[in-house]
């Protein structure tokens, strides 16, 4: 080959390199302006000119009609749209994932768009996002270390932190599971992180703790433009990446095995008592703001609350907020079809999964753990999971040796501390769970590990 030939090969090289990068520089640019574009559609009500960037599935999944009502439930409990920042670019397996900060009047959230090969929409979610994270003044960063840890099964792979004590020996290690809704590891609500606070502060006081993303965080825009969405479930959403983290845990050389507690906010509180029933080797489970009832009532029991004003409804609040309440009764129907119609049930969520927790009782769950400590926590100023389920945590468990309970004046959903009449604009302020909370929770799970274990 001669010198010609060679520097004709290498250029020939080149050229195509060249064209790969810009032609994914293009791809990229490309998936940023649908994303913009989209989005603009929203904020001016054009839902049919989004509902035509969908993929087929997409379109069987999330109606026009379907559109519309999410847009004004997101403006319902946000309040107004006010802007937007860069979009970012990343690859997501077969699809590429676009990720753009969006301000409403409340909280900033992150828009998530999955884009397939065909520059269609194939996913599209709505997410809590915040600012930059400033621990509380009883987190000690310089006493733990964290990373990450893989779990889950394709098409569904997952990770989560783990914030492990420096101290050379084994810890008691924490599972948090987060609330209802596509709940990220740090439980971001507006400007405040929770979950977060919780896992520093415990890892500060010797406390390993394990938090992750949800699934229908990680992988949301997948899951609800796809034909999983059908069958979807609790068992879905939190089960089984539960159960395989208690695994997986279990066989950590900065774990002990015996001190294994899951700590569940909200609906996660909700769900744990199952969890532990089918994991059979934990050594308590906390329940954090958690309902005792189901969960369709308590949403008609919030939008009562924050939307039961007289006067006009000049903005559609209060008719959209009777519409919410009409279909979480109609998903609490005990003669609910797995063929139900996705638009008559409450956040396009499948009969499937209304089911599923119509047929779950996390009481009586509860009842059944013999081995497994309890701990309820409740904030007396929270609105979502009011007092009223607390107390019914307290009537059933008023005999049992295994459960303790406290409550937090002054402290709402978030347990973070506030002054008068609760309601979602306090979430808008940046603030930490309480100090108090920390202490409760670190003196329970120590007290835990000197009480031998009883027989089954």
């Amino acid at each position: 080959m001669n010198d010609m030939m060679k520097k004709f090969l290498v250029l020939s090289m080149l050229m195509v390199c060249a064209c790969a990068v810009f032609a994914q520089i293009d791809r990229r640019q490309t998936c940023a302006n649908i994303t913009t574009t989209a989005w603009n559609a929203m904020i001016d009500g054009k839902f049919e000119y989004v509902f035509n960037l969908f993929t087929p599935d997409m379109k069987r999944q999330l109606s026009i009609e379907e559109l519309k009502d999410t847009w004004t439930n997101l403006e319902l409990q946000m309040g107004k749209y006010k802007s937007t920042g860069i979009t970012s670019v990343e690859e997501n397996g077969p699809y590429t994932l676009t990720v753009t900060p969006v301000q409403f009047e409340k909280m900033p959230l992150l828009l998530k768009i999955n884009i397939d090969s065909f520059y269609r929409i194939a996913g599209l979610f709505v997410v809590p996002g915040g600012e930059q994270y400033t621990p509380p003044s009883y987190v000690n960063t310089l006493s733990f270390i964290e990373y990450k840890l893989n779990f889950g099964k394709a098409p569904f792979t997952m990770d989560g932190m783990l914030s492990v004590p420096r101290a050379n020996r084994t810890s008691p290690v924490v599972i948090i599971l987060g609330g209802s809704g596509p709940t990220d590891k740090d439980g971001t609500t507006g400007y405040n992180k929770p979950l977060k606070d919780i896992a520093w502060g415990l890892a500060s006081r010797g406390v390993a703790v394990f938090r992750f993303d949800k699934r229908t965080q990680r992988h949301g825009v997948t899951l609800f433009g796809s034909t999983y969405l059908k069958t979807f479930t609790p068992e879905q959403e939190y089960i089984e990446d539960a159960l395989e983290i208690i695994a997986l845990l279990k066989k950590h050389a900065k774990i002990d095995s015996t001190q294994i507690y899951l700590l569940g906010h909200s609906q996660g509180g909700m769900m744990a008592p199952l969890i532990a029933q089918r994991a059979k080797s934990l050594k308590g489970i906390i329940l954090l703001s958690a309902n005792a009832g189901s969960m369709q009532d308590l949403m008609i029991e919030q939008l009562d609350y924050l939307y039961s004003y007289d006067g006009p409804d000049d903005d559609g609040k209060k008719a959209e907020a009777q519409k919410l309440k009409v279909q979480a009764a109609y998903a609490l129907r005990k003669d609910l079809k797995p063929d139900a119609p996705v638009d008559l049930l409450p956040m396009g969520t499948p009969a499937s999964y209304w089911i599923y927790l119509n047929n779950y009782n996390q009481v009586e769950t509860a009842k059944q753990l013999k081995r497994e400590r309890i701990l309820v926590l409740q904030g007396e100023r929270d609105y979502q999971v009011p007092v009223k389920e607390y107390d019914k945590w307290r009537t059933e468990f008023s005999s049992k040796p295994n459960a303790q309970f406290q409550l937090f004046p002054q402290l709402n959903h978030l347990m973070m501390p506030g002054e008068g009449k609760p309601s979602p604009d306090e979430y808008s302020k940046a603030n930490h769970v309480a100090e108090n909370v920390l202490t409760t929770l670190s003196d329970w799970i120590k007290q835990q590990g000197m009480i031998k274990p009883e027989p089954k």
